[in-house]
């Protein structure tokens, strides 16, 4: 090996560890997700199918946007405008309902993974991602809403 590939080597395998000792300590510094990554407010919106309450339960189409306010602490309020089977909910010429209090409840695991309810019975899995600047979830059937949900929630953190 030439003195100048031997530098190289150097230089290479040098940064190679920087980078890796770099990246381990933003690793360990983060920590495992917690309720607390995600505090204040999400724009979000929804898509998917969702049932029309007939038996057998046809699927009608579903889109909402809107704002979660997350308190940090495994509880959150949404204000938002639905659109299910081609009809707005509030009509468009109305504001955003403001957001009740108390209706929903999350929980973050230290993997990052994330459950959601809420006291209609929506249930959802999810996972946090980027130290919770953005949240995706998936609506999932419970016993207590026994409807068909396939519906998909992307969420990030406004400020």
């Amino acid at each position: 090996m030439t003195r100048r590939s031997i530098v190289i080597t150097i230089v290479v395998a040098g940064g190679l560890v920087a980078s890796l000792t770099t990246h381990a300590l933003r690793a360990s510094a983060l920590g495992p997700c917690k309720n607390s990554d995600l505090d204040g407010p999400y724009g979000f919106y929804r898509i998917g199918y969702t049932d029309v309450g007939a038996t057998p339960a046809p699927l009608s189409p579903l889109a909402a946007v809107g704002i979660a306010t997350f308190d940090g602490n495994g509880g959150l309020s949404t204000s938002q405008r639905t659109m299910k089977n081609g009809a707005f909910n509030p009509p468009l010429a109305t504001p955003f309902p403001p957001p009740p209090s108390g209706t929903a409840k999350y929980a973050v695991g230290s993997d990052c993974s994330l459950t959601f309810s809420d006291t209609t019975g929506v249930f959802a899995d999810g996972v946090v991602v980027d130290s919770g600047r953005e949240v995706y979830l998936l609506s999932i059937p419970n016993k207590t809403n026994p409807q068909t949900n396939a519906v998909v929630v992307v969420a990030t953190r406004i400020r």
